[in-house]
């Protein structure tokens, strides 16, 4: 069983959590995604480079859950409702274990 917790609007997402957290994580992160892999070869730089980094792996895990042969749901995540999302988790794990 595979559940993905969909994020579509990254951008969105990034900057809330940039905004929210502390700006050691940030830094960190923005050091983690366009340093290596897919941030360097694209040549990301900053928090925008992470932004693309992150567009363009949400397009690859998108492409990857579209073609596996195995039972997997997908919650919407975009309202960052806890409340909402664990009983869609719960309602999933429920259906999965009947």
């Amino acid at each position: 069983m595979l559940i993905y917790m969909d994020q579509p609007d990254v951008a969105s997402t990034f900057y809330k959590a940039v905004e929210e957290r502390p700006k050691e994580w940030s830094e960190g992160f923005i050091d983690y995604y366009t340093n290596q892999g897919l941030g360097k070869e694209l040549g990301c730089i900053g928090a925008s480079g992470t932004v693309q980094v992150l567009e363009e792996r949400r397009k690859l895990e998108l492409e990857i859950y579209d073609v596996l042969q195995m039972n997997k749901r997908m919650i919407d995540n975009s309202q960052y409702d806890d409340e909402k999302c664990m009983r869609q988790l719960v309602q999933i794990m429920g259906e999965f274990f009947e």
